[in-house]
């Protein structure tokens, strides 16, 4: 009987010479595959011209079927712009489905003026606190199999010095080289290929690019037309085909005000509500067609209390600015004033704003009534989405214009309706405060009193509160005053001091002298 060892040896190497008998193709095959990501990173925005802690990151999912972000617990990961390791990373987790072939926004909270402000909310299905960087940072999707953290896709961006990163790619991926910080306004976002299909090569050269316009999207909904089953991944785009090639307006300013009148960040972005065509009809509002592509009007300027001889009721405006470079389609955009909205105002069919148009429209046509006392106005597209707004105003004075200035809002006392705004806020009234009074009567208090000590000291009687009392000096103070002393008469008595030494070694000498020559005798 042959020795089993012997026969299991003659098999194990018959296996092996029939592996390597096979092709190379069947044998890749047989030993793995590289799977395309389900959901890629296909943009991301560290801040807009308004704010630079305006963000987003955007996904998609080119799969073929929907996921379910909570079974495998997905979240995206953001590490700071000098991390080695994604440990200390903040975690974003995602929830509920992703469609195939739709987007989801993720957008940032932020504070400003005391005020916690949130980026894109109406669109964004989850927000993160800001803190990417226009030079360097890193972002990764992640979800959960098997209690073991699995990558999915991760952007990493970065300056050089020198031909090196200022921060390289974590654990030694590669990072998107940047050539300069981000411009205010622009992004990255991932290629797409002649088929509108995203690249996610090896290359992260080839996979991303930087943008002028960026193109914040968010339509995750069930298709209205279901995939057909023999539909494969990955699935193209049909949004912003042309990225990252975009046109971008130059700026204009107008002559007699230093408030540019053109290409001003948009407070939002239209994002279509699905990626099939939406057909236009009486009773379903959509979104005009040719409003396809542009940014959203902005409210500039609102005059809530115009003055005598004027009234509220025809003399009171919102006006709208339009950044594009195209005439705007209002047909169906819808106008809110109040803290509640309760005010509705719809644009009629066929309303539009010129290319880089300031436009006024006044009460007497929306019967809109702007509160005096605290309000602001909201801009819904057609779908109900808010799309622009004011800032909430407080008081509003006679003939005072709530005018939008380089992000920020001011009280001035310049209405400008149908043009560039000119902020010239009213003069504050100073009063003394309480505080500076009470100061003035104390000192005048403080001078009476030095006065009247002063008056009793001179004729004789001196109050208790003006007495001063011996204070006696301190030991150190003494000790040193004393050495000074002993030191100068040291120096003053030294002739007279260097004859006694003298005479004191000459009465030794001669003492010790008469002691020798007694001893001789």
């Amino acid at each position: 009987m042959k020795n089993p060892m012997h026969l299991f040896a003659r098999i194990l190497c018959l296996l092996i010479v029939g592996m390597m008998a096979l092709p190379a193709s069947v044998l890749a095959t047989a030993t793995a595959t590289v799977a395309t990501p389900a959901i890629v990173i296909t943009e991301m925005s560290p801040g807009t011209a308004v704010s630079g802690s305006q963000e987003f990151i955007e996904l998609y999912n080119q799969s073929t079927q929907a996921v379910n972000l909570n079974a495998e617990q997905w979240q995206v990961q953001i590490a700071s712009s000098k991390a080695t390791s994604w440990d200390s990373a903040k975690s974003v987790a995602l929830t509920g489905v992703f469609y195939p072939g739709t987007y989801m926004l993720l957008s940032s909270n932020y504070t400003a003026t005391g005020d916690t402000q949130s980026y894109l909310q109406q669109y964004a299905s989850v927000q993160f606190s800001s803190g990417l960087t226009a030079t360097s940072g890193h972002i990764r999707l992640v979800h959960t199999v098997n209690n073991v953290a699995t990558e999915v896709d991760r952007l990493e961006w970065s300056t050089q010095t020198s031909g090196v990163y200022i921060s390289p790619g974590i654990g030694g991926s590669n990072a998107f080289a940047l050539d300069s910080a981000l411009d205010a306004g622009s992004s990255i976002k991932r290629k797409t290929d002649a088929n509108h299909v995203f690249i996610a090569g090896t290359d992260v050269a080839q996979n991303f690019a930087v943008s002028p316009c960026p193109s914040p999207t968010a339509n995750n909904v069930a298709p209205s037309v279901p995939l057909a089953d023999s539909a494969t991944g990955p699935l193209a785009t049909t949004v912003d085909i042309t990225n990252p090639l975009c046109v971008t307006t130059s700026g204009e300013t107008d002559p007699e005000s230093e408030i540019p009148t053109a290409n001003i960040e948009p407070p939002a972005v239209l994002i279509p509500a699905e990626t099939t065509t939406v057909t236009t009809s009486a009773t379903t509002p959509a979104i005009p067609a040719a409003d396809a592509g542009l940014s959203a009007p902005q409210i500039t300027e609102l005059l809530p209390n115009p003055g005598t001889p004027r009234t509220d009721a025809t003399d009171e405006f919102v006006e709208l600015y339009n950044p594009n470079a195209a005439a705007f389609d209002l047909s169906g955009f819808i106008l809110e004033a109040g803290l509640t909205g309760n005010k509705h105002y719809a644009f009629p069919a066929g309303t539009t704003i010129p290319a880089h148009a300031f436009v006024a429209y006044f009460s007497e046509t929306t019967k809109l009534s702007l509160s005096n006392t605290s309000g602001k106005v909201v801009l819904r597209d057609p779908l109900q989405r808010i799309i622009a707004q004011s800032d909430v105003y407080d008081t509003a004075k006679d003939d005072l214009a709530w005018a939008r200035a380089n992000g920020a809002w001011y009280w001035t006392t310049s209405a400008t309706p149908n043009a560039a705004n000119v902020i010239q806020q009213p003069v504050a009234k100073t009063k003394k405060s309480s505080s500076t009074t009470s100061a003035a009567k104390k000192s005048s208090a403080a001078a009476k009193t030095a006065s009247s000590k002063k008056s009793a000291t001179t004729n004789g009687t001196q109050l208790a509160s003006n007495t001063v009392e011996d204070t006696p000096l301190h030991p150190l103070t003494l000790a040193v005053v004393g050495g000074f002393a002993l030191l100068y008469g040291a120096y003053e008595y030294r002739r007279d001091m260097a004859n006694k030494f003298y005479q004191f070694r000459r009465y030794r000498e001669a003492r010790r002298e008469a002691r020798q020559q007694s001893k001789g005798r």
